[in-house]
């Protein structure tokens, strides 16, 4: 019954901190390929004017 209770408490410490930091992760990764794919966009428009 003990070794449950630990197991437990390990999955919820492992939601706690890991899902967080995902989404945070998962975001800014978002971010950087958006920035990413509009300075790609941006360069032709430069080269023509």
């Amino acid at each position: 019954m003990k070794e449950n209770r630990v197991a437990q408490n390990k999955e919820i410490l492992h939601k706690t901190i890991l899902v967080p930091f995902q989404e945070s992760f998962n975001s800014a990764a978002f971010l950087c390929i958006k920035i990413g794919t509009w300075q790609l966009l941006q360069i032709p428009t430069k080269d023509k004017t």
